[in-house]
């Protein structure tokens, strides 16, 4: 649970960052220059490639965890075995 934790937060910082960056190209952060400037000025490709491998890390490791904690109903109940 732990790995899974850091990839969601790596994976929310990438997306969050990635937003701010199109927001501050949007027009929306106008009213405070120098954080429109720095977040226009964010290396958005980079940013976007290491997003997009812990985003691969984050899909994989909920199939694996799903996969590895999903017991059916059926397979535990004595009831319904007999």
């Amino acid at each position: 649970m732990s790995i899974g934790t850091w990839v969601l937060s790596c994976f929310g910082v990438c997306c969050g960052l990635t937003s701010a960056h199109q927001m501050a190209n949007d027009g929306l952060l106008n009213w405070l220059p120098p954080v429109a400037r720095l977040f226009k000025a964010l290396p958005v490709k980079i940013i976007q490639i290491i997003g997009s491998f812990f985003g691969l890390l984050l899909a994989s490791y909920t199939g694996v965890l799903l996969a590895a904690t999903a017991v059916p109903l059926w397979a535990r109940a004595r009831w319904a075995s007999h």
